[in-house]
């Protein structure tokens, strides 16, 4: 049998075993009203993966001078989000002039 490389260190017989007694709940806080009502409900399965994003996302290749990536990533986790960000930030202003010259050479195609 190979060796899982994450194995779990715990004994899961002896956690089975364990019969929780009604003391052991005075250690656990109340629920609030609020974190009941985001509570997620579900009967034995679970949805795998994170949860789909309402854009969606194309995973490139892209060459970037290595100081500018490491800009990036000294910022820590979430890195290709913040420069998602920026790019889209850059292209805004570009894409309503771009939007008006498509609209311009339709016109001109159609007359």
């Amino acid at each position: 049998m190979t060796k899982n490389k994450h194995a779990i260190r715990s004994d899961l017989k002896k956690v089975d075993a364990h019969v929780i007694r009604p003391d052991e709940y005075d250690e656990a806080p109340e629920l609030t009203d609020t974190q009941v009502a985001g509570a997620t409900v579900s009967l034995g399965i679970r949805p795998r993966g994170r949860p789909k994003s309402e854009t969606r996302k194309e995973a490139i290749s892209l060459r970037v001078d290595s100081d500018v990536l490491d800009a990036f990533k000294s910022t820590g986790e979430g890195w290709q989000t913040r420069m998602n960000g920026i790019l889209r930030a850059a292209i805004l202003p570009a894409r309503k002039s771009i939007g008006t010259v498509r609209l311009d050479l339709a016109s001109e195609k159609k007359g």
